[in-house]
């Protein structure tokens, strides 16, 4: 994300990692200049196959009057395949809403 280019969203991140014993964990946060209306995070965990990227699940968080939301997964994945994160960053504040993406890194599961 690039924090600029926004008036209330300050950062967004999302991470996957794994675990080593046919689990992934993926994580993610949200944060604003200050505490807004509602704040929110969604983990969009997608995987690689025939030559794209396809949705696997879709995980969200959310918090009020505040300018920090996190949330994040422990999850059990299938091998033979990449895996990445696609997260969501929302804000809302009186009549101004925004959102913006990040990505994480692909992973292979073997």
């Amino acid at each position: 994300m690039s924090p600029a280019v926004y008036k209330t969203i300050s950062g967004g991140e999302c991470k996957i990692v794994n675990n080593g014993n046919g689990t992934i964990s993926i994580s993610g946060s949200t944060s604003t200049y200050y505490a807004v209306d509602k704040i929110g995070l969604t983990l969009n965990l997608q995987y690689y196959s025939g030559g794209k990227w396809s949705s696997l699940n879709n995980y969200s968080y959310s918090n009020s009057d505040s300018d920090y939301v996190s949330g994040g997964k422990i999850l059990s994945v299938s091998s033979g395949y990449s895996y990445r994160v696609v997260a969501q960053h929302t804000s809302l504040d009186g009549g101004v809403s925004e959102s913006g993406q990040s990505y994480s890194e692909a992973i292979y599961i073997q």
